[in-house]
């Protein structure tokens, strides 16, 4: 986007405009408003000193309204003054630069509810706005409150650079759109909502507003204010927050539904997220699309990244939870059962070259209680995740695994959770039998495995039968089953695994054995032991059947 301020007029168009001292507000803003409307000038340098308003200024298109340096120049509301707003609202073409805006006590609602400068479309096609380095101070209202009311077409060209809070404003700044695209650029963003009159106002309230561009925001809200740091709501479409800090009374962002809207489409780069009284940020309704990249998630009293939405494609890489360690850690408010991130909404997404630093503590400590909530087996896949707080442990790095996990420093990468880790058994020779029916030869006491992931399980079993006296047939098969397992002798019992049938060897003795080897993929519940045994019979109950040098290897597969 490029913007193209009015250019700097000759200096003997640039008179400055001196401050009468009339505190009622009358006569500056006579002054001022007959430099703003003088033809052909439409030019108002202001110089320093305080300015005292009456009535709120109402520029004309292609006007441009200067202070001296915003530490030097203030229009703050005089003693007369009356009206819902300071400056506006304002035409297009209009350009603010260089002053401070301010109302008279530094108890924020006792001043005029007002708001500092405000940008209304109201019937009229708006472009071409400029608010350079304003400051704004004990403003009982919106620093800026900019409303597209969808009756004209959409606005342009509208940039906003160094806007600061003086301190003491209830609300930072209002934009309201009509679902469709707004083009503004917002740098250098210094705007806090620290609670006047309206205790619930945002440092930034962006509803129903499409293709933003914001870089170096530092919002928050506190004071008496209920707001938040940076607050989506609605139908909001292509926004891009690089660089800054955000910090808040309540959460720091929240992102939520509105009016059947919600919000897709929008990038945090670099940003630090620290010192909410609730989580960092918290993702609410279907918001959809929703990415961090490279950020930093800090001190939040509770969790340090709360996602509860519907939607899907949410996507942290390259992010930090706790950056410093212990004096950074999420949980910070010692209260409850907090996480890391917490993800409670079934939306999908992924979390990619990750570290999660909080430490892992009880509840009622400073820290969280685990690194990451979720669902088991939700679409969410975690690859390059480090897990470096304070008695971190594999056991306490989910409450559940998600869909896929790839822990550095590991191999595994498993679908539907972290899988069982792969076991081998090398049991003892079992006695042998005369049964010429089946029977158990009781290896199930010592071969138990339990899925813990996909639940797709293959077990390899193999080794040598004979018989002791003549050259007989044996018969050989796979059992497997839950419970306690059956002893040596037993009759068969448990679910066959292997064949279909169970198969019958060729004729052996104890000078020629035979070997066999049973294999099967089987399908199973995680978090369910089993038992594997084998089951054996003689075709002959005078020539006793014996198996040995048995192994067996189970591993639960990924997919």
């Amino acid at each position: 986007m490029t913007f193209h301020p009015l250019p700097p007029l000759p200096a003997a168009a640039t008179t400055a405009v001196q401050p009468s001292g009339d505190t009622t507000g009358a006569t500056d803003s006579a002054r001022i408003l007959a430099a703003l409307t003088g033809f052909p000038r439409k030019y108002a340098l202001l110089g320093p000193g305080i300015f005292y308003l009456s009535v709120p200024l109402l520029p004309q298109n292609n006007t441009w309204l200067q202070g001296s340096g915003y530490s030097t120049t203030t229009i703050q509301q005089g003693s007369l003054f009356a009206g819902s707003q300071m400056i506006g609202p304002l035409p297009g073409g209009v350009t603010i630069s260089d002053l401070t805006l301010a109302a008279p006590s530094t108890s924020t609602s006792t001043n005029v509810q007002a708001d500092g400068i405000s940008i209304t479309q109201n019937g009229v096609f708006i472009s071409d706005i400029g608010l350079y380095r304003v400051r704004f101070q004990n403003l009982n209202g919106w620093c800026v409150n900019f409303t597209d009311d969808g009756t004209h077409g959409a606005p342009v060209r509208c940039r906003f650079e160094t806007l600061i809070d003086g301190g003491n404003t209830a609300g930072g700044m209002q934009v309201i759109g009509a679902s469709r695209t707004i083009g503004f650029m917002l740098d250098d963003f210094h705007l806090n909502a620290n609670g006047g009159t309206v205790t619930t106002m945002d440092g930034l309230l962006l509803q129903d507003v499409f293709d933003m561009e914001m870089s170096r925001v530092y919002a928050s809200a506190g004071g008496t204010s209920t707001g938040y740091g940076i607050h989506f709501k609605g139908h909001n479409n292509n926004a891009r927050v690089v660089l800054g800090e955000l910090g808040s009374g309540t959460s720091t962002v929240l992102i939520e539904d509105s009016g059947g809207g919600h919000a897709s489409n929008i990038t945090f780069s670099d940003i630090t997220f620290q010192t909410a009284s609730g989580a960092n940020v918290d993702l609410e309704g279907s918001c959809t699309d929703i990415q961090f990249n490279n950020c930093i998630f800090n001190t939040a009293t509770t969790h340090g990244a709360v996602v509860n939405t519907t939607g899907n494609k949410i996507k942290f890489r390259g992010c930090t939870w706790a950056s410093d360690g212990t004096s950074t850690n999420n949980g910070h408010g010692a209260s409850g059962t907090n996480y890391d991130l917490n993800w409670s909404g079934s939306g999908t997404g992924e979390v990619v070259a990750c570290e999660f630093a909080s430490s892992i503590v009880a509840v009622s400590s400073i820290g969280v209680q685990q690194s990451v909530n979720i669902t088991a087996s939700q679409a969410v896949t975690f690859d390059g995740a480090r897990f470096t707080g304070a008695s971190a442990s594999s056991s306490n790095w989910f409450t559940a695994t998600p869909a896929a996990v790839k822990v550095i420093g590991s191999t595994f990468n498993f679908a539907a959770g972290l899988c069982a880790p792969s076991v081998g058994f090398a049991p003892a020779n079992p006695a042998s039998t005369t049964s010429v029916t089946l029977v158990m030869m009781g290896l199930g006491s010592t071969c138990v495995f339990t899925p813990s992931g996909t639940g797709k399980v293959l077990v390899n079993v193999s080794g040598w039968y004979l018989t002791q006296t003549a050259t007989v047939n044996a018969t050989i098969g796979g059992r497997f089953g839950t419970g306690t397992a059956p002893v040596n002798g037993a009759a068969v019992s448990g679910t066959r695994f292997g064949p279909i049938g169970d198969p019958a060897g060729h004729a052996v003795n104890t000078a020629n054995p035979g070997g066999f080897a049973i294999t099967a993929l089987l399908s199973l519940t995680a978090g369910t032991a089993y038992w594997f045994d084998i089951a054996l019979a003689t075709s002959a109950g005078a020539d006793a059947a014996v198996l040995s040098n048995i192994a067996m290897t189970i591993a639960e597969l990924p997919t």
